[in-house]
């Protein structure tokens, strides 16, 4: 980082102490480094940390470096890594890392060194990096900003690092919210590299330079055509009211950022390519064992997914079991699909949005699952890059939206009567029942009269027929708010038969696996109301349809679970807090089925809600100690 005098000045605590103040305009250092209080450099570097709701501390300590390379690991791998002993030496040469802090979580790190060039003196940064959950957050520009601010109190007053120009996130910090130049570039600059960011891939390079005198923000290019009439300061005074816009947490929009980018002329149409997909087996187990009609689990496996394109990196889930009971996916079937059909197809689309990720899967038939887990992904890493969040993508209006909680088959009814009040307890506004032929009529007897007031529902998992209409002939009684998938995914005429008999509401659930799948259901009378899992009906692109559809003809919707992991609980979040998703959904809190989520958990808060998750993208990410102890098999497909 910054931080070393001269060439030729010695650089220990020792020798600062002994020669005296500097001459004038020579470099100073200060060693162990403490930061100036009222320095208007460092005013500015500390609002952009509370805006990221981080803290910004020098890094002195063994400790404090461990904490670094444990993010350096979490970004690169555990390849090429600098030791301990070389953050010591930077440290105590005057070349102070600076960490951001979330309470005592190191949560990023920025490190670099003085060097000397034909120019003169100037910070070398070397190191950026964040936490995969504290990304696309600010916590980057903040530390740059630390960065500036102790070199311009040490004499510095240029700062020198390189950058990939094909990654647009990196181009938009460094030439957009810094205001950095591009002045040099180096052909496979590092050569061949192997970690797991730039492993099989050119290390071409472009170098900036950062005017650490002036204010952070958007610089006109020296020499280019000004897109806006205007003197040069009224352009600057844009850049920073942006800057300020970008502290109170507005989104970065606008022509300002479009010519930032313009080192790729791809980013103006919002489309990247996808460079990888990683592939993860994850098993963890439930709080306890979860009973349908199909079947009892104790664990959840399922395939998670990563994207990393040129700008980003997407995280999606495949809601597909172990066995193709629920549906006909399931994860051996998936991981084949995803690796060997819709990954290759997704290299070869080259540069697209998550509109033409559709189009490019188009060629592979069903398999909604494992194509939601993709595009879900991808979109994620689209909108990280942009800094937007999946709710106000989807166009969604609450902040926070209720919840309700699936019951599965208990032992006996007084089991279920003691778990119903159990999650009566916790705040859960509406109660569902799994059921199955000879466990029905019973229990919901049994529950509506212990809590008549209670939104009531049950789900079959299609293990009835038509012949079996008397049962719900009889729990017309009961007032339930639906009856969920009563038989057969396909028997969308024996729905609309059963309807037409009795007076509760149907809602379809495995039936529904598309828009068109919705618009045939409403269109024969088969239900009244729709779940709508992203997860089963090809991602939140295709949910947005459907959930269009049934805004368009007035029938309720809401959206389901599938003992999703923390990944595809923040996608249905998100989903839940459309206009349209007027029914509590299944988003239960992580508690209900896991004791340690693969995210940082979400919990459910005492009227019975959830929140919505605000960051970009989805707005959480696997926590990497937890992903590693829960994964079963993995496998990175790079593009070719």
């Amino acid at each position: 980082m910054a931080g070393a005098p001269a060439a030729g000045r010695r650089l220990g605590p020792s020798a600062a102490a002994s020669t005296g103040p500097p001459p004038k305009g020579r470099a100073r250092l200060r060693h162990p480094y403490t930061p100036a209080v009222d320095a208007p450099a460092w005013d500015l570097a500390r609002a952009a940390a509370r805006a990221a709701a981080v803290e910004l501390r020098p890094l002195t300590t063994p400790e404090q470096f461990d904490g670094a390379i444990e993010v350096m690991i979490a970004t690169w791998g555990p390849f090429q890594l600098l030791p301990r002993e070389v953050f010591t030496a930077l440290a105590h040469s005057g070349n102070v890392p600076w960490g951001a802090y979330d309470g005592d979580r190191l949560v990023g790190f920025v490190l670099g060194w003085a060097g000397v060039d034909d120019e003169g003196l100037h910070v070398h940064s070397h190191m950026l990096a964040a936490l995969p959950d504290r990304r696309h957050r600010g916590v980057g520009y903040a530390m740059k900003l630390a960065q500036r601010a102790q070199a311009l109190e040490q004499g510095i007053h240029v700062a020198r690092w390189t950058f990939d120009p094909l990654v647009a996130r990196n181009a938009w910090l460094n030439l957009g919210k810094l205001g950095a130049f591009a002045d040099r570039f180096g052909r496979a600059f590092y050569g061949e590299m192997t970690d797991d960011l730039n492993r099989d891939d050119r290390t071409d390079r472009m170098v900036v330079r950062w005017e650490l005198d002036r204010e952070p923000g958007p610089r006109a290019i020296p020499g280019a055509a000004r897109t806006r009439s205007g003197p040069r300061d009224e352009v600057a005074g844009r850049g920073r009211r942006r800057d300020r816009e970008v502290l109170r947490g507005r989104p970065r929009r606008g022509r300002l950022r479009s010519r930032a980018l313009r080192v790729r002329a791809r980013d103006a149409r919002a489309v990247t390519r996808v460079r990888a997909l990683e592939l993860f087996l994850v098993e963890l187990p439930l709080v306890r064992p979860f009973r349908t009609s199909f079947g009892e689990t104790a664990h959840k496996r399922c395939v998670i997914v990563r994207v990393e394109t040129d700008d980003a990196e997407g995280w999606g889930e495949c809601v597909a079991d172990e066995r193709p009971d629920f549906s006909g996916e399931f994860n051996e079937g998936a991981w084949i699909a995803i690796r060997d059909f819709l990954g290759p197809l997704l290299f070869e689309a080259g540069d697209v949005d998550v509109a033409g990720v559709e189009r490019a899967l188009h060629p592979v038939r069903a398999n909604p699952m494992a194509k939601a887990a993709v595009i879900d992904a991808f979109l994620d890493a689209e909108l990280r890059a942009r800094g937007e969040s999946l709710a106000s993508w989807l166009g969604a209006e609450r902040e926070r939206v209720p919840c309700g909680v699936s019951v599965g088959i208990a032992r006996t009814t007084a089991v279920l009567l003691e778990q119903v009040v159990g999650y009566l307890d916790e705040g859960y506004v509406r109660i569902k029942l799994k059921i199955e032929p000879g466990t029905d009529v019973e229990r919901v007897r049994a529950v509506r009269s212990a809590h008549p007031d209670v939104l009531l529902s049950v789900d079959a998992n299609a293990a009835y027929t038509l012949e079996d209409a008397d049962v719900f002939r009889a729990m017309d009684a009961e007032r339930l708010l639906m009856v969920e998938q009563p038989l057969h995914h396909e028997d969308l005429l024996q729905h609309a038969k059963l309807q037409a008999l009795i007076s509760t509401d149907l809602c379809l659930d495995e039936s529904i696996r598309s828009a068109a799948d919705a618009a045939a259901a409403l269109e024969v009378g088969a239900c009244r109301i729709v779940n709508i899992k992203q997860g089963r009906v090809g991602g939140v692109v295709e949910a947005k349809r459907i959930h269009d559809l049934c805004a368009a003809r007035g029938v309720p919707v809401w959206c389901g679970g599938m003992l999703e992991t923390g990944v595809g609980r923040a996608l249905n979040l998100a989903l839940a807090a459309m206009p349209g998703f007027s029914l509590p959904g299944d988003t239960s809190a992580s508690s209900r089925y896991f004791h340690d989520d693969l995210t940082e958990p979400f919990g459910l808060a005492p009227d019975g809600t959830m929140a919505v998750p605000h960051g970009p993208g989805i707005g959480v990410t696997p926590r990497p100690e937890r992903l590693s102890a829960t994964t079963a098999r993995r496998e990175l497909i790079r593009r070719g």
